[in-house]
């Protein structure tokens, strides 16, 4: 079926279309605006949709949402109560809403889908939950005829490139969350003892430019471990790498037209992040045992015992790092933001056994543009879940007496609809976070990949094979543990020998054709 045609943008309710909007490398963008700080305002905002509308007169409908994050049953309960009370009133549909835990939250949704219990909308989740998987079992519907015979407001709102990593065989399954929808990468370092070193930071414009800096802290303060892992993990990859999907075929630098698919592990840039790992591991600047380590970087941080750690880069990063440190903490930037298909892979689904997904869509469409509800699913209710910090500039902050591990409705609003339209929450969070996401969204460079999804049936073998290699090998070659010089050919040949040749090829092969498919 046909896409929509484009019917031009909306009005206040829907301004948030610029923080969907995607770019090309030109920095192109289809709106430059978001709402103003007061239309966050649930006061202000819910007068202007109490007059009555044609859906008010459907009949009355009860559905149940499933999202990310803890939350105990009586939580749960009041804020469907409130949410129902804003969407009866507009549509004559009341809600249930249902969380699960990070560690739970796949496995809860699979029992759902698989028994075909009463489910009508449901956001996506991690391993196995997620759009691709979801929409190749058929558990998930198609929204291309919904959107366009009922909400395309909707549809209008979110930028082409980003329906392009909603879709599957030119199909879409899911709405794009909005949230940030690109990455930058980084190196956080606490602030206090960056401040003892005095180090210029502004002269660190590479990875390996952060070797004097280590040095200086190793000397300064030896007892502290320079670099952490997280997990066994260097917390994200200093380069402009798409994976298109997976490791084992990617674009090496996706700021370029370059469209050949190239085995990571075999690039020189591979090589060299990997070098330099090992000879900061020689010097001490890596904490010992790196790749075992299965402490959290920030636990580490918390306690003392490390300078910094990588990770990802976006607006606020730093306050939310510091709320999991305890520490004021500077972020480095190495990586500029770029976009690719899995920074889109958050997403809002219709399961197949919704009863009536024409009004599940409804209720989506009513959490990406009511500040209200948006508010309300993703910080719960004024008083017992939250309270404003400074209600003027829309900060808002846990209660007294109320913190991340004692709240009964936890805070996770990027995995919700649109936290771009929600409150910003954080004591010390900057009030204009949501502009500058947006802002970070609209300068990020666009990979030429962004929109493709690899289809790994024909080389699932292959795959299940070169996995096996690389969990002997990546993770101690990236945390500086292994020689690259003795390991990384032995890798290398492994991962021929498994078929990553196979894999490559066929990624190449559905890539070529899905350029082919979206070319102009």
């Amino acid at each position: 079926m046909k896409l929509l045609k484009r019917i031009g943008f909306l009005t206040m309710t829907l301004l948030l279309a610029a923080s969907f909007s995607a770019c090309r490398p030109d920095g192109a963008i289809s709106s430059e605006s978001v709402p103003p700080k007061e239309s966050g305002s649930p006061k202000e905002s819910v007068q202007q949709e109490k007059e009555s509308a044609p859906e008010a007169g459907q009949e009355p409908l009860a559905l149940v949402v499933t999202a990310l994050g803890d939350a105990s049953t009586e939580a749960c309960v009041q804020v469907s109560e409130a949410a129902s009370k804003i969407l009866q009133e507009k549509y004559n549909t009341s809600v249930t809403l249902l969380r699960y835990g990070y560690l739970e939250y796949d496995k809860q949704l699979q029992l759902m889908l698989a028994s075909g219990e009463k489910l009508d909308l449901m956001s996506s989740g991690f391993s196995s939950c997620n759009l691709a998987n979801l929409s190749s079992g058929g558990q998930v519907l198609s929204l291309n005829e919904l959107l366009e015979t009922t909400e395309p407001e909707l549809y209008e709102a979110i930028g082409e490139d980003n329906w392009k990593c909603m879709q599957r065989d030119g199909n879409i399954y899911g709405v794009p969350n909005g949230k940030e929808l690109a990455s930058g990468y980084g190196f956080c370092c606490v602030t206090e003892l960056l401040g003892q070193v005095d180090y210029d930071t502004g002269s660190i414009r590479e990875e390996k430019d952060l070797t004097g800096l280590l040095r200086a802290v190793k000397q300064k303060f030896p007892d502290l471990d320079p670099v952490v892992t997280s997990g066994g993990m260097m917390g994200g990859t200093m380069a402009y790498m798409d994976n298109l999907g997976g490791g084992y075929g990617v674009l090496e630098d996706c700021r370029t037209d370059q469209t050949q698919v190239v085995n990571w592990f075999a690039t020189d840039t591979y090589k060299e992040i990997c070098q330099l790992h090992y000879e900061w591991a020689q010097e001490g600047l890596i904490m010992p045992d790196a790749s075992s380590n299965a402490e959290p970087a920030n636990t580490l941080i918390a306690a003392g015992t490390a300078f910094g750690y990588f990770h990802n880069n976006k607006p606020g990063i730093e306050n939310e790092d510091k709320n999991a440190t305890g520490k004021d903490m500077t972020m480095i930037p190495i990586i500029d933001a770029y976009s690719t298909t899995s920074n889109v892979s958050n997403c809002w689904m219709i399961p197949y056994q919704s009863e009536k997904p024409e009004r599940a869509l409804q209720v989506l469409k009513e959490m990406y543009t009511n500040p209200e509800l948006a508010n309300l699913v993703a910080y719960g209710l004024e008083g017992k879940h939250w309270k404003y910090v400074d209600e003027a500039e829309g900060l808002i902050d846990f209660p007294d007496g109320v913190s991340a591990s004692t709240t009964e409705y936890s805070i996770a609003p990027w995995a919700w609809p649109n936290e771009l339209i929600t409150h910003v929450f954080g004591a010390g969070e900057d009030p204009e976070l949501w502009s500058k996401t947006v802002e970070f969204n609209k300068m990020a460079y666009q990979s030429i990949g962004k929109g493709f999804s690899f289809d790994t049936a024909g080389v699932l073998n292959e795959i299940a094979a070169c996995n096996n290699v690389s969990a002997k090998y990546d993770k101690p070659l990236m945390a500086g543990a292994l020689d690259p010089e003795e390991a990384l050919p032995k890798f290398l040949a492994e991962l021929e020998a498994a078929g990553v040749t196979t894999v490559i090829g066929e990624k190449q092969r559905q890539f070529d054709a899905w350029l082919a498919g979206n070319a102009g």
